[in-house]
């Protein structure tokens, strides 16, 4: 899953409207578990977890996922979004999650 930054909110996307939104539109309580490559001295991993709340929004997933692949894949790299006639655009609609970064709200593991 790829995620970015946009102001203070935490973005993603999804093609099309998977499970996880619908789940998102239900309940949207979120939890973003980060991991880390570096490890501590004793050889546990670095992890961040973030609790939020999450909202649906609809359209610009094409746009979000265009510019996500830039930063994961390189600046060359292009989203497979696709345009159909009959389906419309195939990306679903990104869910912004507001989670606060101040202490006690995201918390390392």
């Amino acid at each position: 899953m790829w995620i970015g930054l946009e102001g203070e909110e935490i973005v993603m996307a999804h093609i099309p409207e998977h499970r996880k939104v619908r789940n998102l539109r239900r309940d949207p309580r979120v939890v973003l578990s980060l991991d880390a490559d570096e490890r501590n001295a004793i050889g546990m991993q670095y992890n961040l977890v973030i609790h939020g709340t999450a909202r649906v929004t609809e359209g610009g997933a094409p746009e979000l996922l265009q510019r996500l692949a830039k930063v994961y894949a390189g600046p060359d790299a292009s989203s497979r979004c696709r345009r159909s006639r009959r389906r419309g655009t195939s990306c679903g609609s990104p869910w912004t999650g507001s989670a606060a970064w101040g202490p006690g709200r995201a918390s390392p593991s």
